[in-house]
């Protein structure tokens, strides 16, 4: 009669968060059970939310044509670039926002 060796292995990157590890024989299976106590509590995540604009369904020939059509000349009767800025960053997300809304 031959005799195995089985071999149980806990592989991990960083040791040193196991305070102790080893491999119990539960007596009710020829397989040992291996385990790992760790040092540090599992650390959550805070849920994160992910915001993307929906492109789907998005018709960018009807986008671009709303683009050409869209008053930029507008934007001229400011002096202050940063109106201007505001104003054509506006009309942008608002045809953005028409076209591809944004889900979360």
């Amino acid at each position: 009669m031959h005799s195995q060796t089985l071999l149980n292995i806990l592989l991990t990157n960083t040791p040193e968060m196991f305070t102790r590890c080893g491999a119990y024989n539960p007596e009710i299976s020829d397989r040992y059970l291996i385990y790992g106590e760790m040092t540090d509590k599992v650390f959550k995540h805070k849920p994160k939310t992910i915001t993307f604009r929906q492109t789907k369904n998005t018709d960018f020939e009807l986008f671009n044509e709303n683009l050409t059509n869209a008053p930029w000349h507008v934007g001229d009767i400011f002096t202050c670039v940063n109106y201007k800025y505001d104003y054509w960053r506006g009309m942008r997300e608002s045809f953005a926002n028409q076209h591809a809304p944004i889900k979360r």
